[in-house]
């Protein structure tokens, strides 16, 4: 008798966005299980992308299940999940890379502030 075994992962797809002079970061499934519902985030990193890939904030949940979530602000502590490292400013002109792991599967996307006119900076995805 022979059995096989599959598994599947959930790849989930992570925006990133101004409002005013805040950075946004937006979740939702992909593919075939593209949704509207939040994703539960068990775990989110964003890394500075240079030497030694420095995380510039950190957030974990403290439930096993993740904390559902829409959408974050960069910096910002939802209930339900706790700080790993605190948020550190931004720099204009750096890469970074946020990293998101929620049941079944994960998502990441890379981006950079880049200089423009007036105090707004705009984000610039990097695929």
């Amino acid at each position: 008798m022979m059995f096989a075994l599959g598994s599947c992962s959930i790849a989930y797809t992570v925006d990133v966005l101004t409002q005013g002079s805040h950075i946004v970061f937006r979740f939702a499934k992909s593919g075939w299980f593209a949704g509207s519902a939040p994703v539960p985030v068990q775990h989110l990193w964003v890394r500075q992308l240079s030497d030694g890939q420095p995380v510039v904030w950190e957030l974990g949940s403290i439930d096993y299940n993740g904390r559902n979530l829409r959408e974050l602000g960069y910096g910002a502590s939802p209930s339900k999940m706790a700080v790993k490292v605190k948020a550190q400013s931004l720099s204009v002109g750096q890469v970074y890379r946020i990293e998101l792991l929620a049941l079944g599967g994960g998502g990441y996307q890379q981006f950079a502030i880049l200089p423009g006119p007036g105090a707004a900076q705009p984000i610039t995805v990097l695929r």
